[in-house]
């Protein structure tokens, strides 16, 4: 958040704050309050004179768009209306400002999405807070009370506003005159819309601050709806239930291909190599590769998950990829049942059947919950053939397992 939105919100809640109460009240009418609104038009010209050099220099066609939506709205807001015509409704068209604040505010969040959820939800608390304030004034200037001072009918107002606006109406303030009592109609209907409103945002403010759990959870309804219609075994419901869990666990909710699928090729090879850093760096035949073959690799290569007592594959089957071990234990077990070897973090398997391409000689079975990344055939046949050095170290490390 930057320094000019700051000033900008600062300076709105300023009169959002004060022009309803110089309408309402003389004793606003002093030498600082018009000092501040001078102030606060000053930063406003400062804002409309930033907005148009910037859009300058960024080209005819956005200073033409600046002209047409809002030039007159900022060159209206930076009029002190306030300071000359006290008494006058007509000092809230300098609030006019607002609505390209909340432009802003909207163009922020789109730039960071990460904060949406937080700005959304202060900006619907300050909304609420500055309606309640305006009630308040609005209620004053159509009930006077000559007996109290200031401050005790600003309190009294705000009170009623406030008991009004939330739907609970205690009835110690109640209407008199016709004007009155259709205020206090608009008002209660005002507050049956925002009680209705306020639950549904927040509802939806707090989901959203937490994408990730919504998505995992309504998966997971989706798959315990399905078990339950298909009577599925509760030792295979238990299994699937602790997949859940473990992807949930490791922040895996999210499927890697199909967000990946919607980036564009400069983004989706740059966001590959972040994802698949750790487990690239960890592979020794990776070290010393070059920058290219490292980039064909992370873009090629893709996520699975396997269960613990699970067979990655089984001895006799076809080779159609090879593996690399992001997270977990794998053990290498002969045809005769016996475990050749253990694998784990940053070790790599299968890559002997697709070289001599033959059938696989051995099983591979998981010990725990084990992250791999997966490289297809008709991938790793390309590869190979670009990468002359890769297939070297390939067949030296197969050579030295059959060995």
């Amino acid at each position: 958040m930057n320094m000019r939105f700051i000033a900008l919100a600062v300076s709105s809640a300023f009169l959002a704050i004060v022009l309803p109460l110089k309408i309402v009240f003389d004793d606003f009418h002093t030498l600082w309050v018009d000092v501040c609104i001078w102030i606060v038009s000053a930063v406003f010209a400062a804002d409309m004179f930033f907005s148009i050099r910037r859009r300058k220099v960024r080209g005819q066609r956005v200073m033409t768009q600046y002209v047409k939506m809002w030039l007159v709205i900022d060159a209206i807001s930076i009029i002190p209306v306030a300071v000359f015509l006290p008494h006058s409704p007509l000092q809230l068209i300098q609030l006019l400002k607002v609505i390209h604040i909340t432009s802003f505010l909207q163009e922020y969040t789109r730039r960071k999405p990460r904060n949406a959820a937080f700005l959304r939800l202060g900006q619907f608390g300050y909304i609420i807070l500055v309606a309640i304030h305006w009630i308040a004034c609005a209620w004053m200037s159509i009930r006077p009370e000559n007996r109290a001072d200031d401050i005790t009918r600003y309190i009294k107002s705000l009170y009623w506003a406030t008991t009004t606006v939330a739907t609970v109406g205690y009835g110690d303030i109640t209407p008199n005159t016709n004007n009155e009592m259709i205020f206090a109609i608009g008002v209660m209907l005002f507050g049956v819309v925002m009680y209705g409103y306020l639950i549904g945002n927040i509802a939806s403010l707090l989901n959203n601050m937490d994408p990730a759990r919504v998505h995992h959870q309504e998966n997971l309804d989706r798959v315990h709806a399905f078990m339950r219609y298909r009577n599925i075994p509760h030792e295979l419901e238990q299994k699937i239930n602790e997949y859940f869990n473990y992807i949930w666990e490791k922040r895996l909710s999210y499927d890697e291909s199909s967000v990946m699928a919607m980036l564009p090729a400069g983004l989706k090879t740059e966001v590959s190599l972040y994802l698949k850093r750790e487990v690239i760096e960890r592979v020794s035949m990776f070290r010393n590769a070059s920058d290219e073959f490292i980039k064909d690799i992370a873009a090629h290569i893709h996520p699975s998950i396997v269960l613990p007592g699970e067979f990655v594959f089984k001895a006799g089957e076809t080779a159609r990829s090879m593996y690399f071990i992001s997270r977990g234990v794998v053990q290498v077990i002969s045809t005769d049942n016996e475990t050749i070897a253990t694998l784990s973090d940053g070790d790599f398997f299968g890559e002997m059947a697709l070289l001599h391409k033959r059938k696989r000689n051995a099983s591979v079975r998981a010990s725990d919950f084990t992250d791999l990344y997966v490289l297809d055939v008709a991938t790793f046949e390309r590869i190979v053939e670009e990468h002359p050095d890769f297939k070297l170290q390939l067949e030296e490390t197969a050579e030295q397992r059959s060995k």
